[in-house]
């Protein structure tokens, strides 16, 4: 069953040629770019407030975090330095 739904999945923008794993990957890259518009979104309509009370939860996250995990996270927003208040591209 979830070889069936990986390929539903990636119907409408992965290759049927790739193998499944590659499937798989491209549909979790799109679910993550997908939640990213919609933090972007989001953020873009903060005030002040909010905005501060973000970058307390993103502190409190990336304390409880690995080294492993962090590196990760900077690989994938492409950032020099990782914290809450690094300059990530929202608009």
């Amino acid at each position: 069953m979830s070889t069936r739904l990986i390929e539903e999945a990636a119907a409408g923008y992965a290759s049927a040629d790739l193998l499944l794993s590659q499937q798989a990957e491209a549909v979790a890259k799109k679910y993550m770019e997908d939640c990213i518009e919609g933090i972007r979104d989001h953020l873009k309509k903060q005030g002040e407030d909010e905005i501060r009370a973000t970058e307390r939860v993103i502190a409190d996250q990336l304390a409880t975090m690995s080294a492993s995990e962090k590196l990760e996270m900077q690989r994938a927003l492409n950032l020099q330095a990782l914290s809450a208040s690094s300059s990530v591209p929202y608009f």
